[in-house]
């Protein structure tokens, strides 16, 4: 009996001893995890810092090692890691360098820059992760949106992409690292989309904004504004009230574009114009924002009392009758170069085929020599004058820059005693007759220009030449 308790006792304080050495051991074990759990954060987070001292110049040898201390790490260890990066104020710098299933880890609790790296690879979960980048990330939303507005798509693009500007434009108003001017140059993107593609309610939509950029375009809306068909009916009343002239002049130009921010660029542009000794008898007369420019050279040809400069209605300058068409990017020196043309000067490169054509055929039929404009005179190749007083009789009639050649007779040469223009014998720093390129595709004609050197009427980022500048003073 008294055996028996002592053999309780004993087996009671071993099951005790047992237990107490259980515990020791898995407290030393937990402290032992808890330091190596630690350890491998400190591990961690200092290659990460070293990187930053390297300016996060990705190796690697970096992210293997990263890779291989979180893979060490416990799941909550891990989880905690993720925490505590979450935040991070220059996480995006190296998160490159971090394992995949920690990205995916941020990812899930909404890190921007974690969301922007695994959208771009391939995974069965990249639509979920686009669509919640897309929910939490202005700049994203601002990139889709840029993207469906420029993209081709169908009838339901525009009004696509103006929702999701508009979502960009909420997310980035809630957000407080989007500075200002941010936010305004996406309110100018929404309501420049909206305008272009003539969102329903878009003139609501301009006036919805106050910065700036959008206040002043709303301003030309208030003074500038025009339906389409209305312009017939409108411009009878020009004349009358001028918006930017306080006296008629000699040659009244009106200036159209299809938004405000190409008319405010065609106003500046044609101020700088009228600044130059080249628009002396030219004047704003008006400036029109039409709601589309669909048929305009057939509409504006009925209304031919003033000159017409309209900007971004197509790819290239031209000018047709008294209308000049400018590209979205235009500068002084095109539209310089365009009004050339309205004060009675030609084109001296050589013009296309079809143009070269209409434009290098005599007036008459049988006419050997003809004036091609104030800079330009063509002659017949196979003809011959009967004399040189024949042919400087013709160039008198038909050449106006010729009281400005000293010695006609270097320009012509004889050929079986029959007079023919001959540049070849031409002194190049002399005003004379000279082989433009203009004709080179007609067949049987050549074109004389005055100087043997290009001028802005071959390439309109040239200069313009004295002579010229005399001539249009001259010739108005």
């Amino acid at each position: 009996m008294q055996l028996g308790k002592v053999f309780r006792a004993v087996r009671f304080n071993a099951l005790l001893l047992a237990a107490l050495l259980l515990s020791c051991v898995y407290l030393a074990w937990t402290s032992f995890n808890s330091y190596q759990q630690n350890r491998l954060t400190d591990i961690f987070l200092a290659e990460i810092e070293r990187e930053s001292a390297n300016q996060f110049q990705t190796s690697k040898h970096t992210s293997a090692t990263l890779k291989d201390v979180y893979n060490s790490m416990s799941s909550q260890r891990q989880i905690d890691l993720a925490l505590s990066l979450q935040h991070a104020p220059n996480i995006k710098n190296y998160i490159p360098l971090l394992p995949f299933s920690l990205k995916v880890q941020l990812a899930d609790l909404g890190n921007i820059a974690a969301l922007n790296t695994l959208v771009e690879q391939p995974h069965p979960r990249q639509l979920s992760w686009q669509q919640k980048l897309l929910e939490l990330d202005y700049q994203y939303a601002w990139k889709q949106a840029k993207i469906l507005a420029n993209g081709a798509g169908n009838k339901s693009q525009p009004m696509l992409a103006h929702q999701a500007y508009l979502h960009a434009l909420q997310l980035a108003q809630t957000t407080r690292q989007a500075e200002q001017s941010t936010v305004s140059l996406l309110q100018q993107q929404l309501v420049k989309h909206a305008i272009t593609h003539k969102i329903a309610g878009w003139q609501d939509i301009l006036a919805s904004y106050s910065n700036k950029t959008i206040a002043s375009w709303y301003k030309l809306y208030q003074a500038h504004y025009v339906a389409s068909d209305k312009l017939a009916e409108h411009y009878a009343q020009l004349a009358d009230n001028p918006r930017h002239s306080n006296q008629a002049c000699a040659k009244p130009i009106v200036l159209l574009a299809q938004s405000p921010w190409e008319l405010t660029a065609v106003i500046e542009l044609t101020q700088r114009l009228l600044a130059t000794e080249l628009a002396r008898d030219f004047c704003i007369q008006h400036s029109l924002w039409l709601d589309n420019l669909n048929d305009i050279e057939a509409r504006l040809t009925q209304l031919d009392q003033s000159f017409w400069v309209i900007k971004g209605s197509v790819t290239k300058a031209y000018r047709y009758k008294n209308q000049i068409y400018l590209p979205k990017i235009a500068d002084i020196h095109l539209l310089k170069h365009e009004v050339g043309h309205w004060l009675g000067f030609e084109d001296e490169y050589a013009l296309r085929p079809e143009l070269a054509k209409v434009r290098c055929a005599p007036p008459k039929p049988n006419q050997a020599i003809w004036s091609m404009g104030y800079n330009l005179v063509a002659i017949k190749d196979n003809y011959r004058f009967e004399s040189f007083a024949q042919l400087e009789q013709q160039l008198k009639q038909h050449v106006y820059w010729y009281p400005h050649i000293q010695d006609i007779q270097q320009y012509v040469r004889l050929d079986n005693q029959l007079a023919k223009i001959g540049s070849n014998y031409a002194n190049s720093k002399q005003i004379g007759l000279f082989k433009a390129d203009t004709c080179n595709h007609q067949v049987g004609v050549t074109a004389y220009k005055p100087l043997d050197y290009l001028s802005f009427m071959h390439n309109y980022e040239l200069d313009i030449p004295k002579l010229y500048k005399k001539m249009f003073l001259s010739n108005g």
